[in-house]
């Protein structure tokens, strides 16, 4: 049926108007429309059980809600509230939910920070993260919230984790936290700035903040009165070459020891090269720490702190990682000596290799000197990590690059089990059985992948009655079809090839008719074998062999 604007009648300018009447009418009911089917589905939704669910309950689904939505959607959650009017009147009235606030420039406004602010106020802790970074933003967004969180940084008793990051308004940022922060655990610093390292105020958190156990500094100096910082645990320092005043840094570096909880420190150096003028002191003894990264552009960076630091005998997880893939042999050669080095003497005139006690492992990871080195993903150019009475090795570029000359300050000598994952094993039988030749009480190998499978089956196979105690061989990632040339580097000339799998059972045949018959295997995600060929390893071994997914 037509409207009054469509008759014919009808000049065109009042059938417009009529049209755009309608049109007013329609937009004014639409959010009445809108906010009576909300109506409608809460008051459906106080129906349900879910709607009838404990408070205890509902503030346990709520929280896990808000815990697990990503850092960098913080408003995900709020859809919940909506659920019904009793879920609203809980989430309103339980401050812990509102507690979590991120990056409220990008991802919230002024509004919502400001509902945050004022819903989380009874809350006993906060977390807060604000990135104002380079990305640009509404000024006046920008000018609204920097204020906000100027209150809330300012109400340092509740702080419980803090991350800032960004540009030169650190400082401004930081200024208000001089008031204790007696529930302080974590706090990171990213200061963007290269001109200014200085970002802490002289008061910073009045110097107590009794549960701070993790703190990352990035371009930034510890405070005037670093002994706020006295019971980290783990610490993450950065520091990138172009920043203009470098002697803060040594100094910062020069007293890590003045942490006595220090267990875990990530030290990276963004093209930084220690200064002579700077060096650092012959001797900085890290008594409590038990994980070591050291990141660098270059060896250069690495090497004085690495030759200054020093830990007492024990177990450490060290990791050494340059971003730079030209590394020299002798470079090399100083990465050794360093990692070496790095254990302290039981005493001071001591030159006999330190006992490897257990529970004590040691890793090593070497980045290959290649010049199409870009082809592996992996950085790491040497690791020592802690265990149970074993030495994890893992090496890129072979036997004949680093284990021929393998030095560390402990004995190997009571080490039961080995574990080796290579991607190169090129290397000459007498390398190999020199490296196995450090471990005598050996009972257990671990090998990851064909190349040192390969090689080291070779080996056993060889020297079926070494090591002598052996009687466990687990395999991980191995294809037992991989064609394997049982020839290495230093070998004749050979054309023969046989699979991984026909290797693997004539070294175990080998064993077994040498008196030294291997006890059980274990075979962890490898690939193409068989049920005849585990039947086949079954008929070689006293025990089981074991298949793992």
């Amino acid at each position: 049926m037509a409207t009054n604007f469509e008759c014919p009648n009808i000049d065109v300018k009042t059938a417009i108007n009529l049209i755009d009447a309608e049109i007013a009418k329609l937009e004014v009911e639409i959010p009445l429309r809108d906010e009576h089917i909300r109506q409608l589905k809460s008051n459906r939704n106080d129906l349900i059980h879910a709607s009838s669910l404990l408070i205890e309950i509902l503030r346990e689904i709520l929280w896990l809600c808000v815990a697990t939505t990503p850092v960098h959607k913080p408003l995900e959650w709020i859809p919940l509230t909506h659920v019904c009017s009793r879920w609203r009147k809980i989430a309103l009235d339980y401050p812990q939910l509102w507690s979590r606030i991120y990056d409220p420039e990008t991802y919230m406004g002024p509004s919502w920070l400001t509902a945050f602010i004022e819903r989380s106020k009874n809350a006993p802790t906060l977390d807060i993260s604000n990135n104002t970074g380079f990305r640009s933003r509404d000024p006046a967004t920008h000018s609204a919230i920097r204020p906000m969180l100027s209150q809330i940084l300012s109400q340092t008793a509740r702080l419980r984790e803090v991350n800032l990051n960004g540009s030169p308004s650190m400082k401004a940022l930081l200024a208000p936290m001089t008031s204790s922060a007696p529930q302080l655990q974590s706090l990171t610093i990213e200061n963007w700035s290269l001109k200014e390292g200085n970002v802490f105020p002289d008061h910073f958190l009045n110097g107590h903040a009794p549960r701070l156990r993790r703190l990352v500094l990035d371009n930034c100096y510890f405070p005037p009165n670093p002994s706020v910082f006295a019971n980290i645990t783990t610490l993450q320092l950065t520091f990138d070459a172009r920043l203009t005043s470098h002697p803060p840094a040594r100094g910062m570096i020069a007293d890590l020891d003045k942490i006595p909880a220090l267990t875990k420190l990530t030290l990276d150096l963004r093209g930084y090269v220690f200064p002579k003028i700077l060096s650092l002191p012959e001797r900085l003894v890290l008594r409590r720490l038990s994980e070591l990264t050291v990141v660098g552009e270059f060896w250069q960076a690495c090497s004085p702190f690495l030759n200054a630091v020093k830990i007492p005998p024990g177990p450490i997880a060290l990791s050494i990682i340059i971003r730079d893939h030209i590394i020299r042999s002798d470079d090399l050669d100083d990465i050794r000596s360093k990692v070496s080095s790095i254990w302290l003497s039981p005493s001071a005139s001591s030159t006999t290799p330190l006992p490897l006690e257990s529970p004590t492992s040691l890793t090593f990871r070497i980045q290959p000197v290649y010049p199409h080195a870009n082809h592996f993903s992996k950085d790491v150019l040497a690791c020592a990590s802690g265990g149970d009475s074993s030495f994890s090795l893992w090496l890129r570029g072979g036997f004949n690059q680093v284990v021929a000359e393998i030095d560390t300050p402990f004995s190997l000598h009571n080490v039961e089990h080995l574990e080796l994952a290579l991607d190169d094993w090129t290397s000459r039988s007498r390398d190999i059985q020199r490296f196995l030749d450090f471990f005598p009480s050996l009972r257990t190998i671990a090998l990851c992948k064909n190349e040192a499978s390969s090689a080291l089956v070779k080996c056993l196979k060889e020297k079926p009655t070494q090591p002598p105690f052996l009687t466990r061989i687990q395999l991980r990632d191995v294809d037992f079809a991989c064609t394997y040339d049982p020839r290495v580097l230093g070998d004749p000339p050979r054309t023969d090839e046989v699979e991984f799998l026909e290797a693997f059972i004539q070294m175990l045949h080998a064993r077994k008719a040498a008196g030294k018959m291997i006890g059980n295997i274990e075979i962890v995600q490898c690939k193409n074998l068989s049920l005849d060929g585990v039947q086949r390893m079954k008929d070689e071994v006293m025990g089981d062999v074991a298949i793992a997914a």
